[in-house]
């Protein structure tokens, strides 16, 4: 494998079509198109391309209609949308805030069921679950950013043993990873999982080779 990108959404990978900061119904999304064809362009040569983002105000009501602002199901199915526009991305992590939610939820919707049911699915911190171990999902937490290279690392090694590779002739997988967003929280969340960061703008002006050194 060549890499792991680890995108932000709103700012970074989208924008809206109704003008606000995040999206106000699923299919309320454009891709930036300098983000996009620096995507697929990566995703070409090899690339996974997973999305990280975090999403408020699930659950809570409009005081003017009595209804939530977003259900969870609505922010999954945002998550859903946004891997219909934008096919170079195989997976996105979504951590909600709200009503019924905590910092340590994370749903994982992917377009592939290699180990995992595709949509709706949790995962919740338990510091005695042998598979992971973290604080908190949202960034600037480390959560979301660790249990995305966790899930390429095991799907690498679900290739190599699809290829008939014996465990015990497998090499270690180091999965190189390259996290980007706007935000100071983005920032953070790589520093915490270790990871290297660029901000959107330095990434649209990169090139396919200037990120593959990056991390190289």
């Amino acid at each position: 494998m060549t890499g792991l990108l680890l995108i932000d959404l709103d700012g970074t990978a989208r924008i809206t079509k109704s003008g606000q900061v995040c999206p106000t119904y699923p299919d309320d999304q454009i891709l930036i198109p300098e983000t996009a064809n620096l995507c697929q362009q990566l995703a070409d040569s090899g690339w996974t391309i997973s999305a990280v983002t975090n999403q408020g105000g699930c659950e809570a009501i409009n005081r003017e209609t009595g209804k939530p602002y977003k259900t969870h199901r609505q922010a999954v199915d945002e998550c859903k949308y946004f891997l219909d526009i934008a096919p170079w991305s195989d997976r996105v992590y979504m951590c909600p805030n709200g009503k019924g939610s905590s910092k340590d939820e994370v749903y994982r919707v992917s377009r592939s069921d290699w180990l995992w049911q595709k949509y709706w699915v949790t995962h919740r911190h338990n510091d005695d679950h042998p598979y992971f171990q973290t604080i908190g999902y949202r960034k600037p937490k480390p959560g979301m950013l660790e249990l995305a290279i966790k899930d390429e690392t095991e799907s690498e090694y679900a290739e190599a043993r699809a290829l008939g590779i014996r465990e015990r002739d497998m090499v270690e997988i180091n999965v190189r990873s390259l996290m980007v967003g706007d935000m100071e929280s983005d920032r953070m969340a790589a520093k915490n999982a270790g990871v290297a960061y660029l901000s959107v703008e330095e990434f649209q002006q990169k090139t396919r080779f200037d990120i593959g050194r990056l991390i190289s």
